[in-house]
C-alpha cells in the first residue's frame, strides 16, 4: 500500500503544471491555443450540419406520415 500511495502522490504532484505546460496553454499564446484545441474541425462541423438537415427532413416526413395515417 505504501508504494501505491507514493506513486499516486508522485503522479499528482505538479500534475496541473505539467498538463498546462504540455498543452501549451499557459504562455502568451495560451488563449489562442485553448481556442484552437476547443474548436470543432471544419469537416466535422460540415458533417454535423448535413446530419442536422437530414434529421430535420426525416422529422418532417414523420410528421407528414402521422397526419396521413392518423
Amino acid at each position: 500500500m505504501g508504494i501505491d500511495r507514493t506513486l499516486v502522490r508522485g503522479v499528482t504532484r505538479d500534475l496541473e503544471g505539467v498538463l498546462l505546460s504540455g498543452l501549451g496553454v499557459s504562455g502568451p499564446e495560451g488563449y489562442k491555443r485553448c481556442k484552437m484545441l476547443l474548436s470543432e474541425p471544419e469537416e466535422m462541423a460540415e458533417q454535423r450540419k448535413e446530419l442536422e438537415k437530414r434529421q430535420k427532413r426525416l422529422l418532417s416526413a414523420k410528421e407528414e406520415l402521422i397526419e396521413v395515417f392518423a
